[in-house]
């Protein structure tokens, strides 16, 4: 009986031990730093919606319901299933008791996967986003509830985005008063409006016009008159003042707001063309094996171990010691042969690939989208970093774990492990500085018979060039040696009737031309056209303006910066906008 007494306690204590020494590790690990957040506010986008395959705005609003001050991260995770697909968002958050706080996340969306919120104690589970096309909202101020939109989706301007990369899921805003934008913000929606954003301006509750405290955002027109509007250019983007205010704006008058959209189920978007990118820019860095020696050594390997030993040992007896020591020497000179020619790669090199469309800003800045691959030759960690002030980060693995993390925003990067002889896609976006803007010299003539000419850029190399107008894409036929890009007899393009034929670069590589290729399939990509398809839908363009898409080498500035990738080769699509200088 004393036996089992005893027995009991010291198995009583041992547990308590054990639950001591978990306690201790578990604190020692995981210290429990901070107090757990309350997720008050998810919001998708502007409008609760997600442009695919690109990177969308996540607001989350979140508190300190804790005794203890927040004091850590905040990572948001793609899940499908029980585990986690691509790489891992983070935001450091500092957060006194019972304070809350807007964070904003700006994750790249490929499919209908559902997200988690992490902040090492607890978690929120975030449903599955509808797609749709960018959104048009009302900006409101989120402390004021007497500016609801009834008619239009409202978007409180305290949750703008603080980089024009954070604005692809915006079509157009309309406002009725000069939103309090932090700096960043301002910054990024006067970017926004340069590079082709639409602002719809109505009249203050108190009859007059906003002042938005910019010389480029004051009114130019004439007079108007009550129920009229004028529109204005600003960079490559429009603002258009309505002599009206918005309180009675009903929801037919809202729809016909931006009446060139078109439905979702009307786009020919079959799937994504960044799969094929992704796969091009792979190949460049493919192991090149001598597989004729893989094979020769596997034959003599076989017949060495196989009748070579078997003869050798009938000619006479051996000593079985030294019988052994010869297997054993021929099985590692042979392990450690294939483990050279199969692996070394025969002068491969860590290097990046990169395919990057720029849409024209002004000056030289551009917003800059890139696809990448980095191949290594030494397994590390590496970081991913350009010279952008902010900038938005994403793996291009799409359905698989990867070991990356990313800071999106102002001094992001990309950190990731990448093993020997392997390596990792990325996205990134960021505003760059470029080549000027080509100059419009000329544009005569209507229809097919339209004649338009620019002025390129010396010193810039040009193997592709695209015009659009009225809606229609047509090729440069001709870019003359004084340095002239000319549309005559204008050729309709679809990438299905085209062979992809190319105006001479000297010295073209054979990884050039697949770059190249590349580049074409960004151009498809850009107009939501795949590759074998003839287009059914393009972004809409009027008869005020002419586009001009040119494909070059990649500039210097678009690069990975840092000197862990030492050697790095692309190509870019550069997007500019012109107004008409001869309109129908």
């Amino acid at each position: 009986m004393g036996n089992t007494s005893n027995r009991t306690k010291m198995i009583s204590r041992w547990w308590v031990r054990c639950a001591c020494l978990w306690a201790a590790v578990w604190i020692a690990v995981f210290p429990n730093t901070s107090g757990a957040l309350d997720y008050a506010e998810i919001s998708w986008g502007f409008d609760g919606r997600v442009v695919p395959d690109q990177f969308n705005l996540l607001t989350v609003v979140v508190r300190n319901l804790d005794k203890k001050p927040f004091d850590g991260v905040v990572t948001l995770e793609r899940t499908q299933g029980i585990g986690k697909i691509g790489g891992t968002e983070v935001k450091e958050c500092y957060l006194e008791p019972g304070n809350s706080r807007i964070l904003q996340f700006y994750p790249r969306v490929t499919g209908l996967s559902q997200w988690q919120l992490r902040d090492g104690v607890g978690h929120a589970e975030i449903d599955p986003p509808t797609e749709g096309l960018p959104a048009i909202v009302r900006l409101v101020d989120s402390e004021d509830p007497l500016r609801l939109s009834k008619a239009l989706k409202a978007f409180p301007h305290q949750y703008f985005p603080t980089s024009i990369c954070g604005t692809t899921g915006l079509f157009a805003a309309v406002t009725d008063y000069s939103p309090a934008f932090a700096p960043a913000q301002k910054v990024a929606f006067v970017e926004w409006l340069l590079a082709g954003g639409r602002l719809h301006v109505f009249l203050s509750p108190d009859d007059q016009f906003p002042d938005f405290d910019d010389p480029r955002l004051e009114m130019t027109g004439p007079q108007l008159a009550v129920g009229k509007s004028f529109k204005q250019k600003i960079g490559n983007g429009t603002v258009t003042w309505h002599r009206r205010t918005i309180a009675n704006l009903t929801t037919a008058e809202a729809s016909a707001v931006e009446p060139t959209r078109l439905p979702l189920d009307e786009r020919n978007y079959y799937g994504s063309i960044d799969t094929t990118i992704f796969h091009d820019l792979q190949d460049l860095t493919r192991l090149d094996i001598a597989w004729p020696v893989v094979y020769l050594s596997a034959i003599t390997y076989i017949i060495l171990l196989g009748p070579g030993h078997y003869l050798w040992m009938r000619r006479r007896p051996r000593d079985y010691r030294m019988v052994l020591v010869v297997l054993g020497a021929t099985i590692a000179l042979f392990a450690a042969l294939f483990a050279y020619i199969g692996r070394r790669g025969y002068g491969e090199k860590t290097q990046a690939s990169t395919v990057s469309l720029a849409r024209h800003i002004d000056g030289t800045r551009y917003d800059v989208t890139s696809w990448g691959n980095v191949f290594v030759t030494k397994g590390d960690d590496y970081k991913l970093l350009h010279s952008s002030i902010h900038n938005f980060y994403s793996t291009g693995e799409t359905y698989e774990s990867v070991g990356a993390t990313f800071t999106n925003g102002r001094d992001g990067r990309m950190e990731t492990e990448i093993p020997v002889f392997s390596s990792r896609t990325f996205v990134h976006s960021g505003v760059l500085d470029g080549m000027p803007r080509p100059e419009l010299l000329s544009d005569t003539g209507v229809g097919l018979s339209r004649s338009i000419e620019w002025r390129t850029i010396p010193g810039i190399a040009i193997a592709n060039a695209w015009v659009r107008f009225r809606n229609s894409v047509y090729e440069a036929d001709s870019i003359f040696a004084e340095g002239k890009i000319k549309l005559t007899n204008a050729r309709l393009y679809h990438p299905v009737e085209s062979d992809y034929s190319s105006y001479p670069v000297p010295d073209r590589t054979e990884d050039a031309e697949q770059l190249l290729g590349s580049g074409r399939h960004l151009f498809h990509r850009m107009l939501a056209m795949m590759e074998y398809e003839k287009p059914k839908w393009v972004p809409f363009l009027g008869d005020d303006a002419i586009e001009l898409y040119l494909l070059t080498s990649m500039p210097e500035s678009f690069r990975l910066t840092g000197d862990q990738i030492s050697t790095q080769q692309g190509v870019t699509l550069f997007r500019f906008t012109y107004p008409a200088q001869n309109q129908p």
